[in-house]
């Protein structure tokens, strides 16, 4: 009986820790092939199961210090995040482990009537707490937590520094009072009936530490709405002044047309054409003139909010003297919102844009944007000439202007909404060449 327990405690074990990885990679947006899961996979199921089966007495707190080191934060260094984003996330699974561990220890006890330290010595009951504590934990993980906090607002504030801090302090002192409440585990005369205030202050400080961690997380959602307003408020002013454009253009174009076929039809009405051949040349340079005029408005897409964007993309690469060229075909079913489709396009133009501008030599400078797509995906690509300097870091290229609140990030903020709908991003650079090309591939 005791030995299919003790598996049962390593099989909930085990669920749990993939449990984690499985969330820790959706927040990095990087899913890794099982195979180099392994090692750490392992690592943490053996120190967690057998630890906690064969160690009942004070060693447990130090257990929990192993895990947290040797268990998770080695396999989040592979995925590139920072170490705060590590130290935080191995709490918050450590922290999880020891609150669900500490109820369950109370409900088994008080529906055996048995006190806190017979149960922690009995290795039945002992092993019945971890398996339930582990089922739970991997339940809140699993459901609870992906109900409370969206993905992509969750990723924006584990980048939030201060409040990182903030999480990984008041997390780590709610670890160590967790802990020390675990003395009642070895204090045979502590009264059976004090269960209910033992699962009770567990319980408590649960609600409070995720209250804060709520708060935290909702803050950092305000501050990226603050911070993506610059972008929806550009993109506004884009195509209200594209659309001007365009209508004055268009109407302009209209009276030209019309004010010349009426001058050309009285002028070859009251001459003979055959009599002044310059003026059938005349007639014919006007009209090669106006067609040429109504050439400069390009249809792009047949988007309309893209084409506003492109339109004015164009304009400003007339000033800077950037050969722009765009066809961008996009399919019906898209899956991006209109508001997101233009946050991309802003963005893959403010970084061609800005990455011209940097361009001090005799490089061409150039924009080309194009589309494709097959059964299942859509790719946007766009092409343009650049320094050949590049700053990365964490797989961002970050802006080197000076106003990093306004111009930075784009590289990343374009990943987050095309990975957000299933998709994700290449980067390609040709630094001979001067020439950077990022494809945004968009699940259909």
């Amino acid at each position: 009986m005791l030995f299919f327990v003790k598996l049962y405690v390593l099989i909930s074990c085990a669920i749990y820790v993939f449990t984690i990885v499985d969330f820790t990679e959706q927040l990095y947006g990087r899913r890794e092939q099982f195979s180099s899961r392994v090692p750490y996979f392992l690592t943490a199921v053996f120190i967690t199961g057998y630890t906690m089966l064969t160690l009942q007495t004070i060693e447990i707190p130090i257990l929990y210090i192993m895990v947290l080191v040797i268990g998770f934060i080695p396999y989040h260094l592979t995925l590139k995040g920072t170490m705060l984003q590590h130290i935080v996330l191995a709490g918050l699974a450590i922290f999880d482990a020891i609150v669900f561990r500490g109820i369950t220890t109370s409900i088994v006890g008080i529906l055996a009537s048995q006190s806190l330290y017979q149960v922690i010595n009995s290795d039945l009951m002992y092993s019945l707490t971890l398996g339930m504590a582990f089922i739970m934990a991997t339940l809140f993980w699993r459901f609870a937590k992906p109900r409370m906090y969206k993905i992509d607002h969750l990723i924006y504030s584990m980048n939030q520094k201060e409040q990182m801090m903030l999480v990984a302090v008041i997390g780590y002192l709610s670890i160590g009072i967790l802990l020390f409440g675990n003395i009642v585990y070895y204090m045979p005369d502590f009264p059976k009936e004090m269960s209910w205030y033992h699962a009770a202050t567990y319980l408590l400080v649960f609600l409070m530490f995720y209250t804060l961690f709520y708060f935290c997380y909702k803050n950092g959602f305000l501050k990226k709405s603050k911070d993506a307003y610059p972008i929806y408020e550009q993109q506004l002013g884009r195509q209200i002044t594209a659309y001007t454009a365009q209508t004055e253009y268009v109407q302009q174009m209209r009276k030209l047309r019309h004010d010349w076929t009426a001058l050309k039809r009285s002028l070859l009405s009251e001459t003979n054409a055959e009599d002044d051949p310059s003026l059938n040349q005349f007639c014919d340079e006007m009209d090669s003139s106006i067609n040429e005029l109504s050439g400069t408005y390009k249809e792009f897409s047949s988007n309309p909010l893209i084409q506003a964007i492109l339109t004015h993309v164009q304009v400003l690469c007339q000033t800077q003297e950037v050969q722009f060229d765009a066809s961008v075909l996009l399919p019906d079913k898209l899956p991006l919102s209109d508001l997101d489709l233009c946050r991309v396009f802003v963005n893959i133009t403010n970084n061609a844009l800005e990455a011209n501008e940097r361009i001090s030599d005799n490089t061409t400078k150039y924009i080309r944007i194009t589309t494709s797509a097959s059964k299942n995906w859509c790719t946007v690509s766009c092409e343009n000439s650049f320094n050949g300097i590049l700053n990365k870091e964490i797989d961002i290229f970050e802006t080197v202007k000076q106003d990093k609140h306004a111009h930075g990030f784009g590289i990343k903020n374009i990943r987050d909404i095309i990975e957000s709908y299933g998709g994700f991003v290449k980067i390609e650079t040709d630094l001979a060449r001067k020439v950077f090309l990022i494809r945004l591939h968009i699940s259909l």
